[in-house]
């Protein structure tokens, strides 16, 4: 089981790793809206993707909508639900 930090720092890093180089995320903000972080709809999917294989569990459709869910806190607490 995971806590709502633990997801939350696998979420961030995950997303550092897939944005690195597009600019400086040393400091992710929780709440930042990914796309303003230079992320774009084949970087959320491979964000997507790592996180499944990272959780052990396959999102449901509803986690596609970039506009619902565009921030590592956001994303991190669909995956707390989903899990426990």
């Amino acid at each position: 089981m995971y806590n709502f930090e633990e997801i939350r720092n696998v979420v961030a890093e995950n997303i550092v790793n897939i944005l690195e180089g597009k600019q400086d995320l040393s400091n992710v903000l929780m709440e930042e809206n990914l796309f303003n972080l230079g992320m774009d709809s084949l970087d959320y999917m491979n964000l997507i993707v790592k996180l499944e294989m990272n959780f052990g569990f396959e999102f449901e459709d509803d986690i596609l909508d970039m506009e619902e869910y565009h921030s590592v806190n956001k994303i991190a607490a669909y995956i707390q639900k989903s899990i426990n």
